[in-house]
């Protein structure tokens, strides 16, 4: 009962918390360049880092999977063990997976880590305890998502991985060296 009752409150309150987010241009194919604006976010350790930045580090034959959930998000939750495997399967071709936890309620740094551990999640982690990330990326409900090519193009976003995300990943980090002379 104490479940359900966060879950309808969580589907009351995320889109009211979001609200004043930028709509995002298209919720799929987007092909536009990353925020050139910095963008302060907190490591699972508490050092506050500029996420922008880490986002521009990426070069031709990479991605970036950018992920914002949130701990009392049950869709967010169900949706970490294909990241996971996501991350383990591309990783070694260049896709990094980066989990981005909003704030909500008393949502703490401790909580988000506690979550992360409990849940085994293999990838990097940060807090976006200002909201920040969520606004630049025009994230109004979770789970959402933005893959970002090696070049710094946004190249979808959505509301949760697409059926087709495998295909998405592909593209985005461009030709399988192994395989490129098959």
């Amino acid at each position: 009962m104490r479940r359900a009752a966060a879950l309808a409150l969580a589907a009351l309150v995320v889109p009211a918390l979001l609200a004043d987010a930028p709509q995002a241009a298209s919720r799929a194919e987007v092909s536009q360049p990353l925020p050139s604006k910095e963008i302060t976010v907190q490591s699972l350790e508490g050092a506050k880092t500029d996420l922008s930045a880490r986002l521009r580090t990426a070069r031709p034959g990479q991605a970036v999977l950018l992920v914002f959930w949130g701990t009392w998000c049950a869709p967010c939750l169900q949706e970490i063990p294909e990241l996971k495997e996501l991350q383990r399967f591309y990783g070694k071709r260049g896709l990094e997976v980066i989990g981005v936890g909003l704030q909500h309620g008393e949502e703490t740094l401790a909580g988000l880590a506690k979550a992360a551990q409990t849940h085994g999640i293999t990838y990097p982690i940060s807090f976006d305890a200002r909201g920040e990330a969520a606004r630049v990326f025009g994230v109004t409900a979770l789970p959402a998502a933005a893959l970002i090519d090696g070049t710094g193009i946004v190249r979808w976003m959505g509301p949760s991985l697409p059926k087709d995300i495998n295909e998405r990943i592909q593209a985005a980090l461009g030709p399988d060296e192994d395989s490129a002379g098959k």
